[in-house]
């Protein structure tokens, strides 16, 4: 059987519960915060996303300024006319410099990227 001082700590209970669930309406506050927080977070994800993308522009940058340097060296070198390769040694060499650039523009230290990314990034 079933009293009913046991139904009214029950109603009471359930009561509390409401209260408790109402509260945490409003500590919404903190549910705001926590919002600003994550979209803060997203924010900065974009910011670095932004940042390394613009690096890379840099790089390449310097990659395309360094290979234009190497094929106007390239342009002094005389060859000669036994060991010439023809149109299939000019294309291979041209890729060839390509590369060169590419891995000297991400290993060097010439620091052109890194200037040009300090001077850029102010502006982001």
């Amino acid at each position: 059987m079933v009293s009913i001082d046991s139904i009214l700590d029950k109603t009471k209970m359930e009561l509390q519960g409401n209260r408790t669930e109402e509260k945490g309406a409003v500590k919404g506050e903190s549910f705001m915060n926590r919002l600003k927080g994550e979209i803060a977070g997203a924010s900065k994800d974009r910011k670095k996303a932004a940042e390394k993308k613009l690096m890379d522009a840099c790089v390449e940058m310097e990659s395309i300024f360094i290979g234009k340097m190497l094929k106007e060296m390239r342009k002094t070198v005389h060859k000669g006319g036994m060991m010439n390769g023809g149109f299939a040694e000019e294309i291979f060499e041209d890729m060839l410099f390509d590369e060169y650039s590419t891995k000297m523009a991400k290993s060097s230290n010439m620091g052109i990227a890194k200037m040009l990314y300090k001077e850029l990034s102010g502006q982001l």
